[in-house]
């Protein structure tokens, strides 16, 4: 499957603001190209574009499953597969030895909210409820809860959040387990 003409497309139809210095970014930062960890999932090159289409497709199943709530297609396809973007400058693949490994100084917990500000810097126009997915989407493993614990709190009850950290463990635990 090619990955980046997949993701790059499903991007484009979003017709988001700011969506096409996303997809320019996500070229220049080698965003096909990295791990989307070291140990765990999808420890491989080309892994976070795997992972990151992995999710989409979960959260398209997940919000099919949902009862009396239609979410937006643009959502689900910009919080799956731009949940782990800050990923790009932390994981790496060694040349030497073609193993994943990670760049300590930018190895940081909360990696949603620092997800999220990438983003923004990037100029893409994110709705409230989207920024509390891609913030939230480790749930209950998300660091920053313990200092935002009543955000925390609001983004349990919002669907798309639920859907996208749903998805995210689906697709993290169906790639290991595919190993």
């Amino acid at each position: 499957m090619n990955y980046k003409e997949n993701i790059e497309r499903a991007l484009r139809s979003t017709a988001r603001r700011g969506v096409e210095n996303v997809i320019a970014w996500l070229d220049r930062n080698r965003f096909y190209e990295v791990p989307a960890s070291v140990k765990f999932h999808n420890n491989f090159a080309g892994g976070l574009a795997k992972h990151s289409w992995e999710v989409y497709e979960e959260a398209l199943r997940q919000s099919e499953q949902l009862k009396d709530v239609t979410l937006p297609a643009d959502s689900l396809i910009l919080c799956a597969l731009l949940h782990d973007i800050c990923k790009t400058d932390v994981y790496r693949v060694s040349p030497v030895n073609g193993r994943p490994y990670s760049n300590p100084e930018n190895f940081r917990k909360g990696h949603g909210l620092r997800s999220v500000k990438m983003l923004e810097d990037l100029g893409l126009e994110l709705q409230h409820d989207e920024i509390m997915a891609i913030w939230w989407h480790m749930g209950v493993y998300e660091v920053s809860r313990e200092q935002y614990p009543d955000m925390y709190a609001r983004a349990q009850t919002i669907p798309l959040c639920r859907v996208i950290q749903r998805a995210d463990s689906r697709a993290a635990a169906a790639a290991c387990e595919a190993k």
